[in-house]
């Protein structure tokens, strides 16, 4: 499975438009995310990241299974609900106009664009990210964070695994 995920994300980074004319084919498989195990669930989820940059009816339908599974009654779901729900917090980080360079995200930014380098640890490359500066991005950005952080307040009123992946997690998207 590991090998096909990787292969995905190559395709999803390096050409998103092939991808995005499935998209239909897409949404209706995030439903099945379920049946693989939480890590590589997560690590599917991360794969097909650069997408849902591109297409937002791809992040909401994303969006509307992870809360679907922070629900379910399988802890490898909820599990899995957390972990994509840090890789869309980690991926959709409101920037402040003030920061030069922050930290091991590579993030550059100039007046008006952020250059945003990403390390992928399957293929081991750098992707540039180009993120538009202006306001109704960054808006769009912070309420989907807020969205999500609201979203992730809820499990931690969940069994302490999955409080345990969300504190760690927490971690590295800060």
């Amino acid at each position: 499975v590991e090998h096909y995920i990787c292969v995905l994300a190559e395709v999803a980074r390096s050409v998103p438009q092939v991808v995005l004319e499935g998209s239909s084919q897409l949404k209706y498989s995030f439903s099945y995310i379920n049946c693989i195990p939480s890590i590589p669930a997560v690590n599917l989820i991360q794969a097909i990241l650069p997408l849902v940059q591109y297409k937002s009816a791809v992040r909401d339908a994303l969006l509307l299974v992870m809360r679907k599974f922070l629900f379910s009654r399988q802890l490898e779901c909820r599990k899995t609900a957390v972990g994509g729900y840090l890789l869309l917090l980690k991926n959709f980080k409101v920037l402040d106009s003030s920061s030069v360079h922050n930290g091991d995200t590579g993030r550059c930014s100039d007046d008006s664009q952020t250059l945003q380098y990403s390390y992928s640890s399957q293929s081991q490359t750098y992707v540039e990210v180009h993120i538009s500066r202006d306001s109704s991005s960054m808006t769009r950005n912070e309420a989907l964070c807020l969205e999500i952080l609201g979203i992730l307040k809820r499990s931690l009123t969940q069994q302490d695994e999955i409080k345990l992946n969300l504190y760690e997690g927490l971690y590295d998207v800060l």
